[in-house]
């Protein structure tokens, strides 16, 4: 998946190149056929009018299988008893999960989207974990990989490795990939709700979020920003210090905050157009000045391009 930023800039320039196209926007794996979710573009192409032209895009495509219930939906005409405090908490919690989330579509139809727990039971609308889908996409098997097709294959379900949420509406939403977590301190750090926390500033282009090793903290979390503007040492200090308040606005706890961040002129991408942490991580692992990636201005002022990182003194916990 690319950054939003990413994506909305994408789309905006694809909209303005093809004014008379209907664009369609998938999240998909090859195990699926590329087919999961869809999204219709609106003109816009914002994220709130893209939902609005989802919702009616899949109410005339009939998402999902005809007749099944959404995960948690209670049965038609079943009494349900209500509780004001428990319904409220409940939807405050889904209110962040789909805030911290993105929208990626309804699920195409024929096809069947849930949301496991580790246990691979089926999660309630709002609760996130592991997205998975069922139905005639889905692959048989890898190619004489019979481990990796059972565990990639389980009780009737692909399951996808990313994590994901579904709305009261059925919208899936995209929150990571699983294995994209660092782990900081005995705490879990989804590294996409960090990414779209910086991705709030106006400064941000880009962002990518990976943990490095740290002797107190097994793993520390590390934040590389492209700017919008020419990278300086200033503009470096200024985004570490609008870390804190860009992580309360997204409703992140402390314990998620970057402890370095590294400036960059450019992120290394792959094929697909995906940005590499790994070899940033490399890179700095490696202590490599790697100046047509990496920002540093050096001691006397002057700028220069090098491996210079924006860090924070680690507290050891007793």
């Amino acid at each position: 998946m690319f950054p939003q930023s990413m994506a909305d800039a994408q789309r905006a320039r694809a909209l303005g190149l093809f004014r008379r196209a209907q664009f369609v926007q998938t999240y998909a794996c090859t195990e699926a056929c590329s087919s999961i979710s869809f999204l219709p573009i609106s003109p816009g192409g914002t994220r709130a009018a893209t939902a609005d032209a989802a919702s009616a895009g899949a109410a005339s495509a009939g998402a999902g299988v005809a007749g099944e219930a959404s995960a948690g939906a209670p049965v038609a005409g079943a009494p349900v008893a209500r509780d004001a405090a428990r319904d409220a908490g409940r939807d405050a919690a889904m209110d962040a999960a789909l805030r911290d989330a993105q929208l990626v579509g309804w699920p195409v139809a024929g096809t069947r989207v849930a949301i496991l727990d580790t246990a691979l039971r089926e999660l309630p609308a709002g609760a996130i974990g592991q997205i998975a889908t069922s139905g005639p996409h889905v692959m048989l098997g890898y190619w004489r990989q019979p481990a990796l097709t059972r565990e990639t294959l389980v009780r009737g379900w692909l399951l996808t490795g990313d994590l994901g949420v579904l709305g009261p509406d059925g919208a899936l939403h995209f929150a990571g990939r699983i294995k994209d977590l660092v782990k900081s301190g005995g705490e879990n750090v989804p590294a996409a709700l960090v990414e779209r926390a910086l991705l709030a500033s106006p400064l941000v282009a880009q962002a990518a979020v990976f943990g490095l090793p740290d002797v107190s903290l097994g793993e520390r979390v590390v934040a590389a920003v492209v700017a919008h503007a020419p990278p300086t040492a200033e503009l470096q200090g200024q985004l570490w210090a609008e870390l804190p308040q860009l992580m309360r606005q997204a409703g992140l706890a402390q314990y998620m905050r970057p402890r370095q961040l590294v400036l960059c002129h450019a992120m290394p991408l792959g094929p697909s157009g995906k940005v590499l942490k790994r070899e940033i991580r490399r890179l700095l692992l490696a202590g490599d000045p790697a100046p047509d990636l990496l920002y540093s201005p050096d001691q006397a002022g002057a700028e220069t391009r090098g491996a210079h990182t924006h860090s924070t003194p680690v507290r050891t916990e007793k």
